[in-house]
């Protein structure tokens, strides 16, 4: 297919008027997609959501992001990355996916909004506080101080932090002991983060 024929352009595409049948085929083939082509997707609907002539148009546009990223099997392009981060095999890693969409999984976080799923790490993770973390958008974890080294990984969403950072799927984050920052989630589906905390000044081996 050409370079103009990809799923992902298609989709664009249609968020800009093009043909129906575009929409379609791009929602069809979307769900093969990498998880780092989704992350272009959103970049790309962000940029439109911000320059889109009413706030109308830019929660529409946002809106249908948010349908096609809430797809079942949606995460599995994560399943190595996610069992490397988490220290366990890929059957863990296939587990801890599909229970991200199951609300009873989840118990309230440190703050309102805030949902953590606990989750058992690997021998190399024993001594650091392992959990998904979901962060809706404009949903904010007020300022705290890392104890310990805290490292996370964006599985799907996005969020910002009061150091400057912005974080997509696919990409880490790594806080230092003694660092402080708020984050908030991004537009689009919510946030869920593979987290690993080190606790009591812990740095997981640097």
């Amino acid at each position: 297919m050409s370079e103009s024929d990809r799923p992902i352009d298609l989709f664009l595409a249609s968020l800009l008027g093009a043909h129906p049948d575009d929409r379609a085929q791009a929602e069809e083939e979307l769900g093969n997609v990498a998880p780092e082509e989704l992350a272009r997707v959103r970049r790309a609907v962000e940029a439109i959501a911000q320059t889109a002539g009413t706030a109308q148009t830019a929660d529409e546009v946002l809106r249908a992001v948010r349908g096609l990223l809430s797809r079942p099997r949606r995460l599995e392009g994560y399943t190595d990355s996610l069992a490397r981060f988490f220290d366990f095999g890929e059957a863990e890693a296939r587990a801890l996916l599909a229970r991200i969409d199951v609300p009873e999984e989840w118990m309230e976080g440190p703050d309102t909004g805030i949902s953590i799923l606990p989750v058992q790490a690997g021998p190399r993770m024993q001594n650091a506080l392992a959990s998904l973390v979901r962060l809706p958008p404009a949903v904010t974890l007020s300022e705290h101080e890392h104890v310990g080294r805290e490292l996370l990984f964006v599985l799907e969403g996005g969020f910002a932090d009061s150091e400057g950072h912005v974080v997509w799927p696919g990409e880490t984050l790594e806080m230092p002991v003694g660092s402080r920052h708020s984050m908030w989630g991004l537009p689009g589906p919510a946030c869920v983060c593979a987290a690993l905390l080190w606790v009591e000044g812990g740095d997981g081996g640097g």
